[in-house]
């Protein structure tokens, strides 16, 4: 909606001494006219009419005397020094204090945008420090982490390093041993199912190596043969008895025919 102007209005000018000389005159168009030139008074800059009476009533369509009349005989409006302009008292009293409100609240609307404003523009401020000390942080988080890690690799490289052994010098580690020294374990582990020469002669033949892997401890080795070699021996035969000696498939014969004689004969 268009923004418009106005201005206040009792609700019993109609009874004012003045107006009712007016309406007792000119009746309601009278009123009427009256109220259309405070309209116009509204409208102007300074709430003040030029005093052409030929174009106001123009405007409002009515006679010149009439308006003439209105603004000049009932005391409702007075002029200017020179004449040329007229203008309400009371109209003019109620549009200062209008004014007068307007201006205070202008006023405290553009205080309100100022505090708003400046709130809004020190928050912004506020943000943007923080935002730039979690940015001073993080760098400085960022910068301490790389000096540790500096001073680590430095220490790395300080340390004296450790040569791993090589693969010759760990194979080195591993002594077969001697036919004597086999001998000898064999004896006093009292084994019964190792003889160290074949022993000796398989692992020589493999290159000392246990399926993929060097070997490293051959006395374990040596208790795995003994104990492969025990559970593998072959049980001792013992002699046979007469009835070992028949013939097991004449005995299975013998079983045969008497079951089928009991199922022939059941009652024998």
């Amino acid at each position: 909606m268009r923004n418009t102007s106005y201005f206040s209005h009792d609700s019993n000018a109609r009874n004012d001494e003045k107006i009712l000389a007016v309406r007792m005159k000119f009746g309601m168009e009278g009123y009427g006219i009256y109220f259309a030139i405070l309209e116009r008074l509204r409208d102007s800059a300074d709430y003040m009419s030029i005093r052409d009476y030929n174009v106001i009533a123009f405007d409002f369509r009515v006679s010149a005397e009439k308006v003439k009349s209105i603004v000049e005989d009932f005391g409702l409006f007075v002029f200017t020094e020179d004449g040329k302009y007229f203008y309400s008292e009371s109209f003019l009293q109620r549009m200062k204090l209008k004014d007068l409100k307007s201006e205070k609240a202008r006023e405290s609307a553009n205080l309100r945008w100022k505090k708003e404003t400046e709130m809004r523009t020190q928050c912004e401020r506020i943000e943007e420090e923080c935002e730039g000390n979690a940015s001073k942080v993080k760098e400085s988080k960022e910068i301490k982490v790389n000096n540790i890690i500096k001073e680590e690799e430095i220490k790395e490289e300080e340390r004296p390093k450790t040569k791993k052994p090589s693969k010759a010098q760990t194979e080195k580690r591993f002594v077969p041993p001697t036919l004597e020294e086999l001998k000898k374990y064999i004896l006093e582990k009292n084994y019964k199912n190792v003889d160290a020469q074949t022993f000796i002669n398989y692992y020589e033949s493999v290159g000392w190596f246990v399926g993929k892997k060097k070997m490293v401890n051959w006395r374990a080795a040596v208790a795995s043969w003994e104990t492969r070699n025990k559970n593998s021996s072959p049980p001792t035969q013992k002699r046979k008895t007469a009835v070992d000696q028949y013939d097991v498939n004449e005995i299975w014969k013998e079983q045969i025919e008497q079951a089928a004689l009991k199922r022939k004969y059941p009652e024998a």
